[in-house]
């Protein structure tokens, strides 16, 4: 608690006035709460049927080492607490209402949860067993490694939210649960019945999910969580169509309905790039796509909703940001070192006009380089360009890194930066920081400090300036088919050996 909290004096004070309190429940064999709100309170022990919350608002408390069993929750608020180590067994929490919390490592042991609200919740290692969930709505919430065993449902349950690693074993779900979330993965349910229409009792067969996925009666981003659910992982024709933005405007009528699809949509992107199960191209093609468009959809708004989309849009874009600098920064250094020689271990044929027709797919065919030589080793081989412009190694190291998993950047990033802030001379930093190619333009420099024109404002910018438009051959001409293709092929980046002529060519 970030609030200092004391041990009260007796029942009456735990019942009265709950105001920055321990209230360990094992040390009261009964407690009636008076009070309507219960505020930055941590609670803790063995509550049950005797400890009566009487509706009461719980709000800012730390629920931790909590065991609750035949208790009675009914009508009660729970908002802003942080709920760890707590489990509830044989409760009642009918109308309850919870917002903004925090569950990590809970348990819920047949609860009643019926006509039940918890929305922009985390959920953390939660475990949902032979409860019942009828006419319950978790909307906004996030789910990390949690599991639904044999739990009751009469609607879609989960409304705009995002699942990693969660679970599904006897709990049945609606095709509306899909399409309105990310990450639900029929690889991880058993024993689920998905209905095309509850109250009629229609199931969905795979076949028919496969249709839909593949046909046209869905849009782009329903197609690839419907997908998703079906394969548990991402088709990259059905990912490259729905990373259209613009395609989504029909689900969105109003800025916080299209900024909560980019939120989901950015935030499951990042989970299966965090679990190294997706490559970079698609979080840099979703950001470029999603900052272009912010004018654009504005502008065709009502005027009174031109700040609002434009607003949700960076919002919701700001977490993928951290991606996109780091993309640039990597970039900037790899071409550094490795002009106008890049080496790199290659799969196929041992062919010079293979691999030329092959970087020329993503380059452009009249891009100034050749292919200077394919030395057979066991396997793979050793593919060595010959670069005239800095810009085409630029992008060509560009879409390369788009083609890395995390970790490979990881690897990239701290093997590669740090010996290449150690092999430069003080020389090739200019006084704003950024590195200085030799002869051509920076293509990334960061400008921090005091606005000369308003002293006032203080300011952190960082932008691109790319000798022939890296970020749009990347996040514009290329497709995602090009870039998997790439990927097998060029398998990683051979560092020259440390020399003055290999850093300064002449």
């Amino acid at each position: 608690m970030l609030m200092p909290i004391i041990e009260p004096k007796d029942a009456s004070e735990v019942e009265a006035r709950p105001l920055r309190l321990h209230i360990n429940f094992s040390l009261f064999a009964a407690l009636n709460f008076t009070a309507r709100d219960i505020h930055f309170c941590r609670l803790e022990g063995e509550m049950g049927a005797s400890h009566l919350l009487n509706a009461a608002n719980v709000v800012s408390c730390e629920l931790v080492n909590l065991h609750a069993k035949h208790t009675v929750w009914r009508r009660t608020d729970v908002k802003d607490c942080s709920l760890k180590d707590t489990v509830i067994d044989d409760s009642d929490m009918h109308f309850t209402s919870w917002l903004s919390n925090v569950f990590i490592d809970i348990s819920f042991s047949r609860v009643t949860l019926t006509d039940v609200v918890m929305s922009d919740c985390t959920f953390i290692r939660a475990v949902f067993t032979d409860c019942n969930l009828s006419h319950m709505l978790m909307k906004r919430c996030s789910f990390i490694d949690c599991t639904f065993q044999r739990c009751q449902t009469s609607n879609k349950l989960i409304e705009a939210s995002v699942l990693r690693h969660t679970r599904f074993e006897g709990t049945d779900l609606e095709v509306a649960t899909i399409l309105e979330n990310y990450g639900l993965s029929s690889t991880l349910c058993s024993d689920v019945v998905v209905y095309l229409d509850r109250p009629t009792g229609v199931v969905a067969d795979l076949n028919r999910l496969r249709q839909d996925a593949e046909g046209d009666s869905l849009l782009p981003i329903q197609q690839l969580k419907l997908a998703y659910f079906i394969t548990g992982s991402l088709p990259v024709n059905v990912l490259e169509r729905a990373l259209d933005v613009s395609s989504w405007l029909p689900l969105c009528r109003v800025p916080s309905s299209f900024a909560l699809l980019l939120d989901g949509f950015a935030t499951f992107l990042l989970g299966e790039f965090e679990n190294d199960s997706l490559i970079a191209a698609p979080l840099l093609r979703l950001y470029s796509t999603a900052r272009g468009l912010a004018g654009t959809l504005a502008t065709s708004t009502d005027t009174p909703l031109q700040v609002e989309f434009e607003a949700a849009i960076a919002a919701a874009s700001l977490k993928l940001l951290p991606i996109f600098e780091q993309h640039l920064e990597l970039t900037q250094a790899l071409s550094i070192v490795h002009f106008p020689r890049a080496t790199f271990l290659a799969e196929g044929p041992t062919n010079i006009v293979y691999f030329d027709s092959l970087l020329r797919e993503v380059l452009g065919d009249r891009a100034p380089f050749h292919v200077e030589s394919v030395a057979p080793m066991n396997s793979p081989s050793l593919l060595t360009l010959l670069v005239e412009h800095e810009g085409t190694l630029a992008t060509l190291i560009s879409v390369f890194l788009a083609s890395r998993l995390r970790l490979e950047i990881h690897k990239l990033r701290t093997q590669e930066l740090l010996e290449t802030k150690s092999t430069l001379s003080p020389l090739q930093e200019d006084v704003n920081g950024a590195l200085a190619l030799r002869g051509a333009e920076k293509l990334l420099a960061f400008d921090a400090g005091m606005n000369p024109s308003d002293r006032l404002a203080y300011h952190i910018r960082a932008y691109a300036l790319f000798p022939q438009g890296i970020a749009a051959v990347l996040h514009l001409d290329i497709g995602l088919g090009v870039i998997p293709k790439l990927r097998s092929v060029l398998l990683d980046i051979v560092r020259p050996k440390k020399s003055t002529e290999s850093l300064h060519p002449r």
